[in-house]
């Protein structure tokens, strides 16, 4: 196996790990909400008030919550396996699957995540290194508004056609790259954060991927509201 595959399943273990460690805490909440649901069909019954109508009012709250989270284990198990039968995928899909990943996170945050896409066929590719790309620039995003403590964060991706290629492009209204380290930002081990969280080595192998595997090419800008990253694929 030689050093970059290496480097790339790292990164895919890694941010698959950082993704369901800070959704454990939404599911916490998610789960205790059906726990307390449970727990009130027994007060319901003492109080004569287990009707038809309350049963399935709550049975309905519950499968919803279990549904959301069997989904997000779906998306962890597409996130991590290669699909080997086939090498052509539909952003759109893949695009939702990164946005409800997603917005279930930034929720609590109150960040808002909008996506728009206006892509017409398929990619070729692996659909998971692509979601990976784009999960990444989102957690990048998150990680500077959330430095910026802004008043109104928000997040947007962007995918449309580009001659045969397909643009996607990540935006945020975060603090933007300073000019001292953009020459650097996509070194593998650079970070400008502390050392024991993270390996910097997102903007690396993303980088890699897209050039690599992709045939294609990742750059970014400081815009007027923050940062943004762009790659053709």
């Amino acid at each position: 196996m030689n050093r970059d595959l290496i480097i790339k399943r790292q990164f895919q273990h890694g941010l698959v790990g950082k993704l369901i460690t800070e959704l454990a805490l939404e599911w916490r909440q998610e789960m205790d909400a059906v726990g307390i649901m449970i727990q009130n069909f027994e007060d319901a019954f003492k109080a004569n008030e287990l009707t038809l109508e309350y049963i399935q009012e709550k049975t309905n709250a519950s499968l919803e919550v279990l549904n959301k989270i069997s989904k997000c284990i779906e998306d962890f198990k597409f996130l991590r396996y290669q699909n080997r039968q086939t090498n052509k995928f539909d952003v759109k899909e893949i695009l939702q699957r990164c946005s409800d990943l997603m917005k279930m996170l930034l929720k609590d945050k109150n960040i808002k995540l909008t996506t728009i896409c206006e892509v017409n066929g398929f990619v070729e590719g692996q659909a998971n290194e692509f979601a990976l790309i784009l999960l990444s620039l989102i957690l990048n995003a998150k990680e500077s508004i959330e430095e910026m403590k802004h008043s109104n964060p928000e997040i947007k991706v962007i995918c449309k056609n580009k001659g045969e290629k397909v643009l996607a492009t990540v935006q945020d209204n975060g603090k933007g790259i300073p000019y001292a380290i953009q020459d650097e930002l996509f070194d593998p081990f650079f970070t400008t954060k502390d050392e024991l969280e993270h390996s910097g080595m997102g903007l690396y192998v993303s980088k890699l991927i897209i050039e690599e595997d992709f045939k294609g090419t990742l750059r970014f800008k400081n815009i007027k509201e923050g940062a943004e990253f762009s790659f053709e694929v």
